[in-house]
């Protein structure tokens, strides 16, 4: 199972191996959602999947007032096939996880349990 180029935005970079994914800060993507899904689902059961960030990415040309106003966050988790990869956790059919250890679905963050 890999990271999908298939099946992700456009201002995302997938590794050539399809296991890592970075966002285009660099091109002036900073404040913008990045998603991606794997080249395989789940229909029924369980399963397991894990993330690791390597390191936060900086935009030199964002000021220091502007970046303490802004709430940067990983997300993992699951959602069906009609959900945009970018909207995990923002409508009724996903389910996520953030960085902030707190639970998301339809937009909502619910107290870490």
């Amino acid at each position: 199972v890999k990271l999908n180029s298939y099946d992700c935005d456009l201002d995302l970079r997938l590794s050539k191996c399809g296991l890592e994914a970075r966002d285009m800060v660099e091109g002036g993507f900073s404040l913008c959602w990045a998603g991606v899904r794997a080249t395989a689902g789940v229909c029924e059961g369980r399963c397991w999947f894990s993330m690791q960030v390597g390191h936060a990415l900086k935009d030199p040309r964002q000021s220091s007032e502007l970046l303490e106003h802004i709430d940067h966050q990983c997300r993992i988790g699951v959602s069906t096939a009609d959900v945009l990869p970018r909207c995990l956790g923002e409508v009724d059919k996903s389910f996520a996880f953030n960085s902030t250890g707190h639970v998301v679905t339809c937009a909502h963050r619910q107290d870490k349990p």
